[in-house]
């Protein structure tokens, strides 16, 4: 009875063990494991750089950012309702 609970467990260690077995070859599709996930990224990015680069300011006048502001302002306010008139000739 003994040599069978021996034999019962050796049968179940074994193909649980062999899960941490680290000589197993390099597969693959372990080698390229998350490469189809930053390709696609990276070729979503049009300049990587873009955050390098310094930017001048752009000269506007006051006047100019006035107007531009007000405009954008008026954007906002309702216009006023038209007035309709109808005007039915020869009906009954």
């Amino acid at each position: 009875m003994k040599k069978i609970m021996i034999i019962i467990g050796i049968a179940i260690a074994l193909p649980v063990l062999s899960g941490c077995n680290t000589l197993q070859k390099q597969t693959l599709v372990d080698k390229n494991w998350g490469r189809s996930y930053e390709t696609a990224r990276f070729s979503q990015i049009i300049n990587p750089e873009a955050g390098d680069a310094v930017i001048e300011d752009q000269d506007m006048d006051g006047v100019a950012v006035k107007d531009n502001y007000d405009k954008y302002q008026k954007g906002f306010k309702k216009d006023t309702p038209v007035q309709v008139f109808n005007v039915n000739v020869g009906g009954n």
